[in-house]
């Protein structure tokens, strides 16, 4: 499931604070969709969502020239929008209280971690309860590139806690390395794999259900959520 992400080099990053404007619409064709992907798992207000990835593009723009390279230019761009998306996502949460009257009231949410993602399907030590059955496909490549494949793969990301579908979003789907996601996301490594893990395992629940044949990629139905 991984891609191959692209590598902005220094040059490239060179010719952005000289305002390159193919370098800019070269990073924004890049980058605008999987920012839009990752705003998502912190809210599911589409205006939130919005605002964030241009308060992110604005940022870019006016802080190029003070970025150093500490971190590779694409992680840069991904922490700005996890710090506009969250600020973002806080402030339309409390609005959403203010105009339902509830002043004090903590907003309902599921627990991520307190559920059973996996279905009882691991022991405690994480090891499988019962083995999913070998899939023996002729040509695994062929089989997970198909359309709807892909839309089961997709639907299963969409349906996992926001923690799981930020870190498979950035690791599986982004191709970053574990040290960039911790850093984009101030999680600990433990906390990553678990999270990683988790993730991927109901990737792997559900494609094992639609190549066993029992479910078939159906539209996601759009989760009825207060503006967070």
């Amino acid at each position: 499931m991984s891609l191959h992400p692209t590598e902005f080099d220094a040059d490239f990053v060179s010719r952005l604070r000289a305002g390159d404007e193919a370098a800019f619409r070269r990073l924004v064709g890049e980058l605008h969709g999987p920012l839009s992907r990752l705003a998502r798992s912190f809210s599911r207000n589409d205006s939130v969502i919005e605002e964030a990835v241009q308060e992110t593009w604005l940022a870019v723009i006016r802080g190029i020239h003070s970025y150093e390279g500490r971190a590779p230019l694409r992680s840069w761009v991904f922490a700005i929008l996890v710090n506009h998306t969250r600020k973002l996502a806080v402030k339309a949460q409390k609005q959403f209280r203010l105009e339902q009257g509830r002043y004090g009231e903590d907003s309902p949410g599921r627990d991520e971690d307190g559920d059973d993602p996996l279905g009882g399907r691991f022991e405690a030590d994480g090891h499988w309860r019962d083995l999913p059955a070998p899939w023996d496909l002729a040509d695994p490549e062929a089989t997970f590139l198909t359309a709807e494949a892909k839309a089961v793969v997709e639907q299963a990301i969409d349906a996992m806690p926001e923690s799981q579908r930020r870190v498979v979003l950035l690791r599986d789907v982004e191709g970053m390395g574990s040290e960039e996601v911790c850093n984009i996301l101030g999680i600990t490594g433990t906390n990553e794999r678990v999270l990683l893990h988790r993730g991927r395992v109901r990737v792997r629940q559900a494609l094992d259900t639609y190549l066993r044949g029992g479910a078939t990629a159906q539209p996601a139905p759009r989760r009825e959520r207060s503006p967070e």
